[in-house]
């Protein structure tokens, strides 16, 4: 599994704007000749939901999966309640 939360980038001096062109590039940048799973969550819930659904969807699939965001939910905080075993 891959994740990835990008921005536009400090070398074109938009540091804390958000950008996507490695979401579009992981989706649609392939020959064709396989598939490509990426998902790509916008809220903290989503975050860690769409964590869980790569690790199975890799182990499914036999592939790697990404889990591709932008820098407005890398900077989410969001306190989750764990299960007791």
């Amino acid at each position: 599994m891959i994740v990835d939360v990008q921005r536009a980038g400090p070398c074109t001096g938009q540091a804390t704007r958000v950008g996507s062109g490695d979401i579009m590039q992981a989706k649609w940048g392939s020959h064709g000749d396989y598939q490509v799973i990426a998902l790509s969550p916008w809220s903290a819930q989503e975050m860690y939901d769409f964590t869980l659904r790569a690790f199975n969807l890799s182990e499914r699939y036999r592939v790697p999966t990404m889990v591709m965001s932008e820098e407005a939910v890398g900077h989410l905080r969001r306190t989750y309640p764990f299960p007791k075993r």
